[in-house]
């Protein structure tokens, strides 16, 4: 008779082990960083899923609607910085922490580079940058909608501004 050896289980990472802490004073978040970028719809739903199961170790389901906003406003942030090579994400990242209040600024880091690795290790195969988002209560839940960018539409009008 043969003997069925067990399988093992993967070791879990520590990034999924991470409790996350976003501060109620986040305040407002920076703005102009995702300027000049158009937006596209194309498979909205599967990549609103998608986003979702990125963002899910920030959220605890009992959040209101304006934490839940900022938390997947730092996710989205998180994400697109993924996108960038790591050699040029320390600017982007910089100018980022630079519009959080300054005793913030290391809670949003350490938050910022969990949703990088996180990108990296369980979601790399996605490559679309996400230009926004927009959660609409829906009875007891939230229906989270993501408008991806259009790279293609973006590089063109960048190249030729006097076409809009």
């Amino acid at each position: 008779m043969k003997r069925n050896k067990p399988k093992q289980q993967p070791a879990s990472s520590p990034v999924a082990r991470k409790q996350f802490i976003i501060p109620r004073e986040l305040g407002v978040l920076p703005s102009g960083w995702q300027q000049d970028l158009i937006p596209s719809h194309e498979n909205s739903a599967a990549k609103s899923a998608i986003f979702r199961r990125f963002a899910d170790p920030m959220l605890d389901g009992t959040e209101p609607l304006a934490m839940l906003r900022t938390k997947f406003s730092v996710a989205m942030m998180g994400w697109n910085l993924a996108l960038i090579q790591e050699g040029q994400r320390m600017k982007p990242l910089m100018e980022l922490l630079g519009g959080f209040p300054a005793d913030l600024r290391l809670s949003i880091k350490e938050t910022l580079q969990f949703l990088v690795e996180r990108k990296a290790t369980q979601f790399a195969e996605y490559c679309w940058p996400i230009h926004s988002f927009h959660l609409e209560p829906r009875g007891e839940g939230m229906m989270l909608s993501v408008a991806t960018v259009d790279l293609e539409t973006t590089a063109a009008m960048n190249a030729n501004p006097s076409a809009e």
